[in-house]
């Protein structure tokens, strides 16, 4: 190797990482949430949070009412 990174490197050669940066709205507290396994909806965080068992277990029961 001669120390050189091509397209698949992890670094820009500048000591900067070439890894995507987080979107800013991760981590946010506007109290909704992206709905695990859904379709792209949100959903509240609270209401996951308290009951993360119980909306899969709905998800799951969706699911099996489609096929």
């Amino acid at each position: 190797m001669d120390g050189k990174q091509g397209s698949g490197g992890v670094g820009n050669g500048k000591g900067e990482s070439n890894a995507p940066k987080p979107k800013e709205n991760v981590g946010s507290d506007d109290g909704v949430m992206k709905a695990p396994g859904g379709d792209g909806s949100y959903i509240s965080r609270d209401e996951f949070e308290k009951n993360p068992q119980g909306y899969f277990a709905g998800l799951h029961a969706q699911q099996k009412e489609k096929k």
